[in-house]
């Protein structure tokens, strides 16, 4: 057992933190990322790099999507983007992830 005092712990962790941040920046480095609200929403706002696909034109359209990069899912707040991660897993795609929250979080984040 290994014992460390409350500086060590804070040190440790920020340690922790500042390398999971530097692993999450470069497994998502090229990432594709797809939009699957409406083409109404998506004229709205949108995250600039994303392609927007529509979850009921998603099947049609899926030699869009590339299987080499990961793919991160948005929608609105996360059920569609769910739904089309479920297809994307169905069909063949493993690194699929779908943003918690969708868009309502990147605006509340003043990302978009």
């Amino acid at each position: 057992i290994f014992y460390i005092d409350y500086k060590q712990f804070i040190d440790l962790i920020q340690l922790l933190l500042a390398r999971y941040d530097e692993l999450t920046q470069e497994k998502f480095k090229n990432a594709f990322i797809l939009d699957v609200r409406t083409q109404e929403e998506f004229s709205e706002s949108h995250y600039e790099v994303a392609v927007n696909i529509e979850l009921d034109a998603h099947r049609g359209r899926s030699t869009e999507i590339p299987k080499d990069r990961p793919v991160i899912v948005i929608c609105r707040v996360g059920m569609r983007a769910y739904l089309a991660c479920r297809i994307l897993m169905g069909n063949g795609y493993k690194n699929v992830y779908d943003l918690s929250g969708g868009m309502l979080t990147l605006k509340a984040a003043g990302l978009v």
